[in-house]
């Protein structure tokens, strides 16, 4: 048996979401039909597969509607509660970035003098954050809300743009051989870089954004 369904999908927590999807089974004629649930042969959901999601729950049961002149509308409809795996969507979808993030904090062991290169690693690796999330977002239709995955990557641009603007700052006070600010500012963005992604990510992973 093949069947076409449709669902409003809310992917607001992706790559973290759950969703609820129901199989309803009615008669659209005849509304003195009633059905009952055979709980000895309902399906767990270990025996179903799709593909992509982990079904972590499946249930059966009646829904009744009571019509006019004292007629019910009964349907069958059995819901699954599926989920993305969740080590695949970490390594899928932040591991990368996390990844991106190592390699910009060890260009920040780079001396005050050496803040050209700094800010050419910061420049550089920032169009790669770009194109990884929009690469990670092609794997939605086109959507009109942010998704956790979003807002993670916002973080991403903070920091990096954080992290551009002092190595501006560092190149300008080497350039004008003003070496106590130098240093300042680059025991300054030790501190100040990984303070922001820990804020950031608690905000984000905890839902307050």
């Amino acid at each position: 048996m093949k069947a076409e369904l449709t669902a409003d999908i809310d992917l607001r927590e992706f790559p973290f979401d759950k969703h609820v999807l129901s199989i309803e089974l009615g008669d659209r004629d005849a509304l003195d039909v009633t059905y009952n649930v055979d709980k000895a042969n309902v399906p767990p959901p270990t025996d179903i597969s799709l593909a992509g999601w982990e079904i972590t729950h499946g249930d059966a049961t009646i829904e009744t509607e009571t019509l006019a002149e004292g007629l019910k509308d009964s349907k069958f409809v059995y819901s699954m509660e599926v989920r993305r795996p969740v080590n695949a969507a970490i390594a899928k979808n932040f591991l990368p970035a996390w990844t991106m993030v190592l390699v910009l904090f060890v260009s920040m062991f780079m001396k005050p003098k050496m803040a050209g290169a700094r800010l050419a690693a910061g420049t550089g690796s920032f169009v790669g954050v770009i194109m990884f999330h929009n690469t990670a977002a092609g794997q939605l239709p086109p959507l009109g809300i942010f998704t956790r995955l979003d807002k993670f990557m916002f973080s991403l641009y903070v920091i990096w743009l954080v992290h551009i603007a002092i190595s501006i700052a560092i190149l300008r006070a080497d350039e004008a051989k003003a070496d106590a600010r130098g240093i300042t500012l680059y025991r300054v963005a030790w501190g100040l870089l990984p303070g922001i992604a820990l804020i950031e990510w608690l905000a984000v992973f905890s839902r307050l954004v």
